[in-house]
């Protein structure tokens, strides 16, 4: 959980009107109220990611790395071919399958990534690719849809307008109902953990058709704490 202070004169604004977050000293027996709301907003995926796990068996550890190397190999050279693709290698293991390790797996992620909705036609390339590694003997290991930065950034700031929309109403509510009025903020805290879609099809070889891409929107969720401090109703 982060505090974003930087939130404060805003929060206070809307909450309140003129009266400044920090300024006010605190009054002895004022009422603080706290309170805890969550705000949210959706975007549907407007980039997508793919992580492929390649693999290379053999009678000896040499003989399984240097098969995966091979297939490494080709299939960065495949993702280079392809417009608008990044790609880039991961995790690599070497283990036997057997007691008696007279039997040797390889294995080495690749990650790879485009800037284009998954249901677009420019992701067409990317699902195209991930369906050709699949029939060379590759495993989906997961798939799913994404935000760009610029979207995710625009879509948590109106997940947070929501969460401080809401947060002053349930301010108001409670000071009405006590008979006061919303004063200082004394204290925001924000916490947003984002929900992502992710698509089925997972640790698939052999024989495949490329995967489709059907995302759900992805809802970007922000909590909000605040401790506000309750002013005494004008009469």
């Amino acid at each position: 959980m982060a505090r974003f202070t930087a939130l404060l004169p805003l929060a206070a604004a809307l909450l309140a009107a003129p009266l400044a977050a920090a300024a006010a000293p605190h009054r002895q027996g004022a009422t603080t109220l706290t309170l805890s709301v969550t705000g949210s907003a959706r975007h549907l995926p407007d980039a997508m990611a793919a992580t492929i796990e390649i693999a290379g068996e053999a009678p000896d550890a040499a003989a399984a790395q240097d098969r995966l190397n091979r297939a490494m190999a080709a299939a960065l050279h495949a993702a280079d071919g392809v417009a608008g693709v990044r790609a880039t290698t991961g995790s690599y293991f070497v283990t036997p399958t057997d007691a008696k390790r007279t039997a040797w797996i390889a294995r080495q992620e690749l990650s790879l990534s485009c800037d284009a909705a998954p249901t677009s036609v420019a992701a067409a390339g990317l699902r195209g690719l991930i369906g050709q590694l699949q029939h060379a003997g590759a495993r989906l290991q997961s798939l799913d849809g994404r935000l760009s930065a610029a979207t995710a950034a625009a879509t948590r700031e109106r997940a947070i307008g929501d969460a401080v929309r809401r947060l002053r109403a349930e301010a108001q509510a409670v000071a009405r109902s006590l008979g006061e009025t919303v004063g200082t903020i004394r204290a925001v805290q924000v916490d947003s953990p984002p929900v992502r879609p992710v698509f089925g099809g997972l640790m698939v070889a052999g024989r495949a058709a490329p995967p489709v891409a059907r995302p759900a929107a992805i809802e970007e969720r922000v909590s909000l704490s605040a401790t506000i401090e309750l002013v005494p109703a004008a009469k």
